[in-house]
């Protein structure tokens, strides 16, 4: 006998074991109907299932899974909320203090310096004066400068 013909003859006696056994069929149903829940509760809790699917003692589910899988677990969600909060928290910290220093200083604009009015205005290339005079913009606080009506 060929070795595909030997595994597909396993694969089918498998499945007749199953689907025979109330008890296996039920879990062979909810795997099927939630895969993703199902590889968790294979991975994320404890050896005794990861043994029973074949693995030795020094066998463990891989990182990820160890990691990841028990995500759900009333542990993790709590350890998961206090360090998002506590970074929350230092980001607002450390950011939140530049945000009130920037908002001390004054906001600074370009305006250039016209010497009829006697006052800074914002650049206007169409206007006669900025352009006989080709003033040098320059960066002053916002409230010093003109706005025109």
């Amino acid at each position: 006998a060929s070795t595909s013909n030997v595994k597909r003859f396993q694969q089918i006696a498998e499945a007749h074991r199953v689907l025979t056994n109330e008890t296996e069929r039920r879990i062979y149903d909810a795997e099927m109907m939630d895969p993703i829940r199902s590889e968790l509760r294979k991975h994320g809790r404890g050896f005794r299932r990861h043994a029973a699917q074949g693995a030795t003692e020094g066998q463990h589910p891989s990182f990820m899974h160890a990691f990841f899988g028990g995500m759900g677990r009333p542990r993790n969600i709590a350890l998961g909320l206090t360090v998002g909060i506590g970074t929350m928290m230092a980001l607002q910290y450390t950011f939140g203090r530049k945000l009130e220093k920037m908002a001390k200083e004054p906001l600074m604009v370009e305006a250039w310096f016209n010497p009829a009015t006697q006052q800074y205005e914002p650049p206007a290339p169409w206007d006669p004066t900025y352009k006989k005079l080709k003033p040098q913009i320059e960066y002053v606080p916002r409230q010093y400068v003109r706005q025109h009506d």
